[in-house]
């Protein structure tokens, strides 16, 4: 009996997430930024912004995606928002610092959501500002794509001296300083050492390449460098890929 009732619970928390993940779209692929499910704007429009917010990206790191979607469902917009930025992974991983422009045409509503690392220059208050004095005031004319555009360029106005684009080309392993301290105290015990065992008359521990090459041999055995531990963290720079930010409940947004 319990394990029919077991059962049951498993089918229906199933089935209960599976109906949670089609209320969002997925992930877009290949990646870009500007993703118009409701049909709001031309190709060209929706082009245009794909570029300048690509543009921003590739000189700041930071990741605006631009998602509209035909109505919420039974969501608040701002659940919404958090919910598809977490998904999406909007913003790179290790700095979080994605922003969701989220617009749904018929409930005419739009949302401002900020990654963890942005709420110190787009603050809540911030975020409604922008929607209400550039976003609402085109869209209830029905200028959808200045209503965007503006809210893009406002978001890019605070927010473009807070990151540095990431750096291009290889990069070299920066080597913590915890580890330089340590090397150096491996050459001065392995020196010290060496002189002591070289005073007692332990000369057969010198070889042929010289009287330090023991310690350089001993010293540096243990280390390579791994390209892994640069700043990665598997984001995607190309053509809008999302790196896996988080976000934490930060923006504001309204209706028009």
């Amino acid at each position: 009996m319990k394990s029919r009732f077991l059962f049951l619970f498993i089918l229906l928390f199933s089935f209960k997430v599976s109906a949670q993940s089609n209320d969002f779209p997925p992930k877009p692929s290949p990646a870009r930024f500007v993703n118009d499910f409701a049909g709001l704007l031309s190709a060209t429009e929706a082009n245009e912004l794909e570029q300048k917010v690509k543009r921003f990206n590739d000189s700041t790191s930071i990741e605006i995606a631009i998602v509209i979607i035909s109505n919420l469902g039974d969501y608040d917009i701002s659940d919404y928002a958090f919910q598809l930025g977490e998904l999406w992974g909007i913003g790179k991983k290790s700095k979080n610092n994605g922003v969701l422009l989220l617009i749904a045409k018929e409930n005419r509503k739009a949302f401002i959501a900020t990654g963890y690392g942005m709420g110190g220059v787009l603050p809540d208050m911030r975020c409604k500002l922008i929607i209400e004095s550039e976003l609402v005031p085109q869209f209830k004319r029905s200028n959808y794509f200045n209503g965007i555009n503006f809210t893009i360029d406002a978001i890019i106005r605070y927010s473009e001296n807070e990151y540095a684009a990431d750096p291009k080309g290889n990069k070299s392993s920066p080597v913590p300083n915890l580890f330089i301290m340590i090397f150096v105290l491996i050459i001065i015990v392995s020196f010290f050492n060496y002189i002591n065992r070289d005073k007692k008359g332990n000369n057969k521990s010198r070889s042929k390449g010289g009287r330090f090459g023991p310690i350089i041999g001993g010293g540096l055995g243990g280390y390579s460098s791994d390209s892994s531990d640069s700043d990665s963290s598997g984001d995607s720079s190309g053509g809008g890929g999302f790196g896996g930010g988080g976000f934490g409940g930060g923006g504001s947004g309204g209706s028009w």
